[in-house]
């Protein structure tokens, strides 16, 4: 046995013997020795892999040309124990048996199942070694040459012609791809290489070579290689880093970094104004964010290279020196002795799968699919057969294949039984045979998802009736929820929470605490888990778990006194109670609001339980897990669990199933995979999505458009036809989000829908020329779809500018054409109040408050408008942590004085009201109408009309910095209280949704209640250019907007659903050259006014009229 073990002599026998020796080295090579017999080879029919008698790749041949597409040479296996790698030394093959023998007589053995273009391979057994002194087994490593295209998530390589994929079979099985010739990163204009060296050796058999070359003509360069550990470090005490380098004094900075994986960072530079091997001890790091207990990553750096040079440095033998109490040792990071280290340059990639002790090294086992593409999606149907992995068949076919796939579905929201009448006649409309229910429709609490009676008056049964309408409708039906999820007022969170919740970190009290203390301290600094701030939606949260009690804390202390200050105690009506020292102080991990069901313990399966028991008693044709992508671990592993977890309690295992992430197990149930949630700039937003849309195709995941919401008047069908042209350029479905009160109401919901339509007809027709779909995936070209022939003309919308100013206004613009013949068009659209109106100057508008003077907040001693309010102080009050002010400052919108309200600290809420008496009748009110001016640092101001304990709320988003006229509409219905406004008896100011760490604050002035509502307008605008006008004769009022394209009527598309209002036609204006273009409105608008300019271009292209006749396929 030839056996080499890093710097120690002894057998490989005696180290497993004494792993404690090893604890503090990194793990050697055992290398391979030389064995007989003819290897293995297993003919996978379309492809044929061959391994050498030593357990090494030999050959991977495409049968049907004769082309090698592997790297010769790379050990097939290993295995990682305590003391260190070993490799095989022999492999050999007896039926369907594959056999690896390693030093020592260990065995790992594989039952090998071919089929047409795969190979299954299952751990049949593993002996001679004590597993619980195993780390990690890699099962398989795939060096391929050849083929360039990473399709990370099959674990996969491809060229134009084959394809070559390393799958897992368990969801413990880890795939990872590398490219050999990718590693690593560098600044443009450098290159750079990491081999081994087997010459300039400082210990052991090898050394590492860094070499990097810039081009550059600046001292500036850069270049990085670096790998993850092979296992979590724990380096708590850590001081210096020691390692040996061979300079080449030329003056580079050459930097040593080791990562946490959550964004820490210790960076160690050493000049290189040296030459020869010099050990280098590193004990003033240049950043220190690291947390020690948790490195996951050493990086090595070259900094500051020189201008047009190449620099090189040969490395050794990096450790870490630790302080610890039991003195002071050593931890080797990196010894550059593995073989198949990931640092290493190398031809090709290299596709691998590996078991780890912390997930279980039993089960395991992997499947080989090489194939040419045309044959790889019935190689990867046959080969999921074959391993027993999942294989939903949605209608019958494969999900990848599905038509199921292709179609697009309606994504409802705030949906009850009593709209299914109305939703379904849209459904039809849109051509939508697919329906998703929102989780918050269906469910009332995420985590027991009892069914929400409130939508659904009869329970579950009321829940099964929809769905068989919708499907006696020809619509199946989808449940969206959120995955991992449990709502904050779920049973399984309060009033007593459960333990299996998910807690990411913990620390002991420092000493005893009462019920009411609102410090809680800690014996020691909180670790890194507990942030500093809440983070609200997209945030981790500040919520502790103490035994039976939950604390949101303000303030996180991390010097002495160490601990949570500002907390708010028996939060989320849990109770609070004294808890002892050295109790544990654990921190809930939050996602998107939400706290976490541990997938590690028995909640998972009682929570993905409840979902499953109405998926199954509906009969659900879809499921959508929400939230995949935040998990509590690993995303590889805790995704694949995740949704395993709900697939196997499914009664139809060929439920479409879709995801808002996917991982490398998980692909197999996830039928496609949506590119994004459309809002704001939905063009702009889907063109930078759209170059990742390659890698959907290259992991064969069809794509999903969506979700893009009908919700605010806001959303144009333009926004829509540029979607849809992507959609039908990359044969995607399409997925729109809205309500029924939407449905109802949003002035161009109908055209969105029949846009939706003819395109879904379009794109399943297969009557659309190649050429046509090939200019649709191009970002920014965007058309209009026009009838009568059926056709795409090219169209360029400019973006919205808002009107600056009081009274009369104009905007002017350059422009230029995109082609010969193209014309000028406009849209324009008058938005809320931008001035008060006649209702505001009104005598009978009853002033609410002026702020002459403060007095009715700070001098009336009845005032006990936040007691009431919150429950707790007098006039005023805020969360902990949070501080008010209220004053009156120069400065209000006519010149005078004016209120000034300023929060800041923690982040959370403060509020501050008046009395009136006696009470105000403000019963004929219609609506409040103030003047507010921002800061624009976030959180929101609210305004509350109250009446003995009963209140109406009113918020203003704090994302401006001027004098706004604020109007706010009277509530049609209570918020839930029904408010006697003949009895207002307070008005209280609030600052919600505070920002941590941030100062707020609002000027407001002149609070009216209104007896009638005043309406913006902006009355005929004008398009000029030069001499040349186009003027529409029109008064638009908020919420309405004008369209004109060029050739066609002008019209006014309303404020809510109803019929256009066509105005008299316009000469063209045609753009024949670079130029200026004005927008006039003569009239001073009283709505907030803003444009934006159209471009019409003479490029058509033709579509198929024939696809409008032929009727969608049902599902």
């Amino acid at each position: 046995m030839n056996t080499y073990l890093a710097r120690t002599g002894i057998s490989l026998c005696i180290a497993l013997l004494l792993p404690a020796v090893w604890a503090q080295n990194a793990p050697p090579v055992a290398a391979p020795n030389t064995a007989t017999g003819a290897g293995i080879t297993v003919d996978m029919g379309l492809t044929r892999l061959q391994l050498d008698a030593h357990g090494r790749l030999a050959a991977l041949v495409d049968t049907a040309s004769g082309r090698d597409m592997a790297r010769k040479g790379s050990d097939f296996c290993r295995l990682q124990t305590e003391a260190g790698y070993l490799l095989p030394e022999s492999a050999t093959q007896a039926g369907d048996t594959v056999t690896f023998t390693f030093p020592g007589g260990i065995t790992l053995v594989y039952r090998v199942t071919p089929g047409a273009g795969f190979s299954v391979w299952e751990v049949s057994d593993l002996k001679g070694l004590d597993m619980a002194k195993l780390e990690s087994v890699r099962l398989c490593d795939l060096n391929v040459t050849g083929l360039p295209t990473l399709r990370t998530q099959l674990n996969a390589v491809a060229s134009d012609e084959n394809t070559v994929a390393v799958l897992a079979t368990h969801i413990n099985v880890h795939a990872v791809s590398v490219a050999g010739t990718n590693r690593g990163s560098n600044k443009q204009g450098v290159t750079h290489s990491f081999v081994r060296d087997r010459q300039q050796i400082k210990s052991g058999l090898q050394a590492a070579r860094f070499t990097a070359t810039s081009s550059l003509t600046t001292n500036d360069g850069y270049a990085m290689r670096g790998r993850a550990l092979r296992t979590t470090q724990d380096l708590t005490g850590l001081k210096t880093i020691k390692l040996w380098v061979h300079g080449d004094g030329r003056g580079e900075s050459l930097k040593v970094q080791l990562f946490d994986g959550k964004g820490g960072y210790r960076d160690d530079y050493i000049p290189i104004t040296f030459t020869g091997w010099q050990e280098v001890v590193c004990e003033k790091p240049g950043l220190s964010t690291l947390d020690a207990a948790h490195v996951t990553h050493i990086n090595f750096y070259y900094n500051s290279m020189p201008a047009n040079q190449t620099v090189e440095c040969c490395l050794d033998d990096v450790r870490a020196v630790l302080d610890t109490p039991q003195g002071v040792r050593e931890v080797v990071l990196e010894d550059f002795e593995d073989p198949a280290c990931d640092l290493w340059d190398a031809e090709g990639a290299f596709l691998r799968v590996e078991t780890l002790k912390r997930y279980g090294i039993l089960p395991a086992g992997f499947g080989i699919v090489a194939c040419p593409n045309a044959r790889l999606p019935e190689a990867m149907e046959a080969f999921q057969r074959a391993a027993g992995l999942p294989s939903p068949h949605p209608g019958g076919t494969w999900n990848k294949t599905s038509p199921w796939t292709k179609r697009s579905y309606l994504f409802i929201t705030s949906f009850a039984e009593k709209d299914q009448d109305e939703t379904i006649q849209w459904a039809q409309r849109g051509g939508f045979p697919m329906c998703l229910i929102c989780d918050g429709s269906w469910n009332l609490n995420r985590g027991h998802y009892d069914i929400n009676t409130v939508n659904f008056p009869d329970g579950l049964p009321a829940l099964q009736r929809t769905a068989e309408k919708f499907r006696a409708a020809g619509i199946r039906v989808g449940m969206h929820f959120l995955a991992p999820s449990v709502y904050p007022q779920d049973p399984y969170v309060r009033p007593k929470p459960d333990p299996r919740l998910f807690k990411d970190a913990r620390v002991p009290l420092a000493a005893d605490v009462d019920a009411k203390v609102d410090f809680i301290p800690t014996d020691g600094p909180p670790p890194k888990e507990f942030p500093a701030e809440d983070g609200g939606y997209t945030g981790n949260g500040t919520f502790l778990q103490i035994d039976d009690e939950l604390i949101q804390y303000g303030e996180l202390r991390t010097e002495p006194p160490y601990g949570f200050g500002a907390c708010t105690r028996g939060a989320n009506q849990t109770v609070a109670t004294a808890h002892a020292k050295d109790a544990a102080a654990q921190h809930l991990l939050r996602s998107y609001g939400y706290f976490l069901f541990d997938l590690d313990t028995t909640l998972a399966d009682e929570v993905t339980g409840h979902v499953a028991r109405t998926a199954n008693a509906i009969k659900a044709d879809m499921l959508y897990f929400d939230g995949s992508e935040r998990l509590q671990g690993d995303h590889w592993y805790y995704n694949a669990k995740l949704h395993n977890l709900y697939y196997t309690k499914l009664d139809n295992k060929d439920t479409l199933l879709q995801g808002s992430s996917c991982s490398h197990f998980s692909w197999h149930v996830i039928a496609r995979n949506a590119s994004a949630d459309g809002h704001g700039d939905v063009k702009g937003y889907l063109d930078e999505r759209l170059p990742t849309l390659k890698w959907f195709e290259n992991n064969l995941m069809p794509i999903d458009m969506g979700w893009y919401y009908v919700y605010a008047p806001e959303v144009t069908a333009d926004q829509y036809d540029y979607i849809l042209q992507k959609c039908l350029g990359f044969n995607a479905s399409i997925s729109v989000q809205t309500n029924p009160a939407c449905l109802r109401t949003h002035p161009e919901m109908g055209p969105i829908f029949d846009l939706v339509n003819t395109y879904e007809r379009l794109r399943l027709s297969g009557l659309v020329p190649a050429e046509v779909s090939k200019l649709l995936r191009e970002p920014k070209r965007e058309y209009r779809l026009l009838r009568s022939p059926l056709r795409l003309r090219r169209t360029v919308f400019g973006p919205w500018t808002d009107f600056a100013g009081d009274g009369a206004a104009s905007m002017t613009f350059d422009i230029e054409p995109a082609a010969p013949g193209t014309r000028l068009g406009l849209q324009l659209r008058c938005g809320g109040l931008a001035a008060p109106g006649p209702a505001y100057r009104a005598a009978d508008a009853v002033v609410l408050e002026s702020f002459d003077d403060l007095a009715p907040y700070v001098g009336d001693p009845k005032n006990e408008s936040a007691k009431i309010a919150v429950g707790q102080g007098g006039y005023a009050a805020t969360s902990p942590g949070v501080t008010q002010e209220f004053t009156l400052v120069e400065g209000g919108k006519d010149g005078g004085k004016c209120a000034s309200y300023t929060a800041s600290g923690a982040g959370g809420w403060s509020c501050i009201g008046r009395r009136f008496d006696p009470p105000l009748d403000i019963s004929k009110h219609q609506g409040i109408g103030l003047w507010l001016k921002g800061d624009g640092n976030g959180g929101k101001f609210k305004l509350q009309l109250r009446q003995d304990g009963n209140a109406t709320d009113y918020y203003i988003n704090n994302d401006f910095s001027e004098w706004r006229y604020i109007q706010l509409l009277r509530p049609e219905k209570p918020q839930p209280h029904v408010v006697d406004y003949a009895k207002i008896d307070y008005l209280l100011f609030y600052f919600n949704v505070l920002p941590a760490k941030t100062t707020v604050t609002c000027l407001i002035d002149d609070v009216k209640a209104l007896m009638r509502l005043d309406e913006g307008t902006v009355e005929s605008p004008e398009l000029r250019v030069g001499e040349r006008a186009s003027a529409f004769p029109a008064v638009l009022k908020s919420g309405e907007r004008l369209v004109y394209f060029p050739g066609e009527v002008p019209y006014v598309v309303p404020k809510d659903q109803g019929a256009r209002r066509t105005l008299p036609a316009v000469a063209d204006l045609a753009v024949e050259a670079k130029l200026s273009a004005t927008v006039r409105l003569p009239a001073a608008p009283t709505g907030k006014a803003s444009f934006r300019w159209v471009l019409d271009s003479p490029e058509e292209l033709p579509l198929p009229d024939a696809a409008l006749q032929t009727p969608l396929p049902a599902l």
